[in-house]
């Protein structure tokens, strides 16, 4: 994304923003709606970027939340698989969830 032009808003640890004042999901999406076209979130809760998607104006990427879904990394396999295969019409792929 730096290399399209693009910048980076964001912090690592919640215990530096408002969320450790007891600012929810909610008031954290809505916020950064304001600065931002589009949010990628990894959380630590299962469903909160699904839930942050229900109430912001911008898309939100799920980058993992909690032991769930990581298809941000999905999609970088893919491209990978693509890059080294070349074709994905000859190959079987299968995804397993454990």
């Amino acid at each position: 994304m730096l290399r399209l032009g693009g910048s980076v808003i964001g912090f690592s640890e919640p215990n530096s923003s408002s969320v450790a004042k007891g600012e929810s999901i909610k008031d954290t999406i809505r916020t950064i709606s304001c600065y931002a076209d589009i949010a990628v979130m990894r959380h630590p809760k299962e469903g909160a970027p699904r839930l942050a998607s229900m109430y912001s104006s911008i898309p939100v990427i799920n980058a993992g939340d909690g032991g769930h879904q990581h298809p941000t990394q999905t999609l970088t396999d893919l491209l990978t698989i693509k890059c080294l295969r070349a074709n994905f019409q000859i190959l079987q792929l299968g995804f397993v969830e454990i």
